[in-house]
């Protein structure tokens, strides 16, 4: 069971100190109900904020007194999203390729 009401005294933070990750300060801060099973559901407008869908994981930690969330990502949402040339490199071409792109092209030794 969830809610999305208004936060008001006592809810803890106001609205002015939280920010979402577009920048944009909220109207009101979200709010949910935690059931006796200790469940929740993650109101929309912090799914919407996360970029959430069904079956993501989410990992919370406490930090200054308030606990926090953060979307676990998988290397399978990754899939697609880079072209690839065709070629095969070694690890050790991988390797030289991101000390190259840390410390500027050309800068690694070349592979043997």
């Amino acid at each position: 069971m969830s809610s999305e009401g208004e936060g008001g005294p006592g809810n803890g933070p106001s609205a002015t100190s939280i920010k979402r990750l577009d920048g944009v300060l909220p109207r009101c801060m979200p709010q949910s109900t935690i059931t006796s099973r200790g469940r929740t559901t993650i109101p929309k407008a912090v799914r919407d904020a996360l970029r959430l869908r069904a079956g993501d994981r989410v990992r919370y930690w406490i930090q200054d007194g308030a606990a926090r969330i953060r979307p676990v990502r998988s290397i399978e949402r990754l899939r697609g999203s880079s072209k690839a040339d065709g070629r095969v490199l070694s690890l050790e071409q991988m390797d030289c390729a991101i000390v190259d792109g840390v410390l500027g092209s050309g800068s690694a030794p070349k592979p043997r």
